[in-house]
């Protein structure tokens, strides 16, 4: 079944998609930021690919920071992952299909009926392998521009982000691209944390979105230390938000068991919008671009791989490029910046 075109995305373009361009020239440090969302970073992978087409260049020779988390994670991490002759491995046209064959590659049902109660949703197992596969052994140090993903050190209870500047500065802290993207997309209840054995000990990693769904401001603070000396400019994509309200009753007498399917949902778009504020305020609307819309047609699970979904996630992605026509020439305008 194909889902009728032709909706529209209710942005708030008083805050996203108005404000001109600075003055740009050189002296611009480019950050491309991508939130976490599971399947629904189809949409995103569908608006990179619109950049990729209207430029002419690979998302990694557009920006010189590629940040992300979960499933942005994953894109970054491909996005920036270098080739046979040094040039970018995947384009990001290349990787919605990546997404529309989720369930054969990320999301492998265990087929137990006690998924997600005594046993994670899905095969970490055939994750990781596709992982290795995928990125090979290929080591952060060596992606082709600088990328910066987030996961959750359960073990240290701690956050932890890995870059390649960082990698380039201490091999103590170099990790294998399968490894970083393993554990930025290890989502609880859907994947087993992915467990590394060193000489400082055991280490069990979880998803980032436990830290930082939108990375943007994890970028721009990065952006400081490594390119003080230039002006951030900031473009973040997210997955997606979806606006039906929670029942009345939510605040009056829902106890644990009612909270525990929702609080995770609140906090993490509760902390990716308050990060959308803080970057609004600290950088500016001109300097800093967030694309994100309402889900009209896919639903809001980030494990959803039905055709239908798929097909709904098509259909959104193509109501926001059309909605944000003006905005993405802005940015292609902006990115022309950068030699």
């Amino acid at each position: 079944m194909r889902v009728s075109k032709g909706g529209s995305v209710r942005v708030n373009l008083q805050q996203h998609g108005t404000a001109p361009l600075p003055q740009m020239d050189s002296d611009y440090y480019f950050i491309l930021s991508l939130d976490g969302g599971g399947i629904r970073g189809l949409i995103t992978a569908r608006i990179l690919a619109e950049i990729e087409k209207r430029t002419g260049r690979f998302v990694s020779s557009l920006f010189d920071l590629i940040a992300g988390t979960s499933t942005g994670g994953l894109l970054a991490l491909a996005l920036a992952s270098p080739g046979l002759i040094g040039e970018p491995a995947e384009q990001a046209a290349r990787f919605i299909k990546v997404f529309e064959d989720a369930d054969k590659n990320i999301f492998v049902r265990r087929g137990s009926a006690s998924f997600g109660i005594m046993h994670e949703r899905y095969h970490s197992e055939s994750f990781e392998r596709y992982l290795r596969e995928f990125f090979g052994e290929t080591m952060i140090s060596e992606a082709v521009c600088d990328v910066l993903v987030t996961s959750y050190d359960l073990v240290a209870r701690d956050v932890v982000i890995w870059t390649r500047y960082d990698a380039q500065n201490s091999e103590e802290v170099d990790v294998p691209f399968w490894l970083a993207a393993r554990s930025t997309a290890a989502a609880p209840t859907y994947f087993d944390p992915a467990r590394v054995e060193g000489g400082d000990g055991h280490r069990s990693f979880i998803d980032g979105v436990m830290a930082a769904n939108n990375p943007a401001m994890c970028a721009y603070a990065h952006s400081v230390k490594v390119a003080s000396d230039r002006k951030p400019f900031i473009v973040s994509i997210g997955t997606g938000v979806f606006d039906h309200p929670m029942k009345r009753k939510a605040d009056l007498n829902w106890g644990a068991a009612h909270w525990a399917k929702e609080i995770l949902h609140v906090l993490i778009e509760g902390s990716s919008e308050v990060v959308d504020w803080q970057l609004r305020e600290i950088v500016g609307r001109s300097q800093y671009r967030r694309i994100q819309g309402h889900l009209e047609y896919a639903n809001e699970a980030i494990d959803d791989t039905s055709f239908h979904n798929l097909e709904a996630l098509h259909v959104d992605a193509e109501n926001w490029i059309r909605i944000y026509d003006k905005e993405i020439d802005l940015i292609c305008e902006a990115l022309s910046f950068r030699g």
